[in-house]
């Protein structure tokens, strides 16, 4: 029985730990990281700043999760293309970055991406965040290279996918009409060439 109770109230704070993200989310995208208030993290999570408090002792805690959770679910995506077959990785990442880009023509994960980017810059608990998360890619995707491409130095060609991934997904925000069909033809040329196919 004490287990069973044990577990209902697990998943009730997940629940209301991923409630209290989810707007704190929405705050930070509308308002900003240093723009949002505890009080409009409540108003939005539909809940009192006390009860928020009682999950997290401050909005840097919030800003922490939300970027650790952001963490979670790029390695889970990134993972994922580890089961691509190696005859299929130029198709199956185009897939992706159209998905991608699909994705980010919505604004709100690019505005998000921004603001954690810009609040590495300030506070060095991101940062570290921020650069465990980019080593970690970076080592998925090494394996990939190596193990299944049979290319050893493959830095160079990790950090120019990357720069195509993250620099397509900014140019939504300034050219909202961005032609994605268009791009992919070129896209998959590009990796062709990284992927030495």
């Amino acid at each position: 029985m004490t287990k069973a109770v044990q577990t209902k109230s697990q998943k009730r704070q997940e629940a209301r730990h991923a409630q209290i993200l989810d707007a704190a989310a929405a705050c930070f995208v509308k308002e900003g990281f240093h723009g949002t208030s505890m009080s409009k993290v409540a108003a939005e999570a539909k809940m009192s700043v006390g009860h928020i408090y009682h999950y997290f002792a401050s909005k840097e805690e919030i800003i922490l999760a939300l970027v650790e959770r952001e963490q979670e679910q790029t390695l889970v995506k990134v993972s994922e293309a580890l089961t691509i077959p190696a005859e299929d990785l130029v198709e199956g990442f185009t897939e992706r970055l159209s998905d991608s880009l699909c994705n980010h023509a919505t604004p709100f994960q690019s505005i998000l991406n921004h603001e954690i980017l810009a609040e590495a810059q300030r506070n060095p608990k991101v940062a570290e965040k921020v650069y465990e998360t980019d080593a970690m890619v970076r080592e998925i995707f090494t394996k990939m290279f190596r193990e299944r491409l049979g290319i050893e130095d493959c830095e160079a060609r990790i950090e120019a996918m990357s720069a195509m991934f993250h620099g397509l997904g900014s140019r939504t925000q300034r050219n909202p009409n961005i032609d994605i069909d268009g791009l992919l033809p070129i896209t998959r040329e590009f990796l062709r060439q990284i992927f030495g196919k």
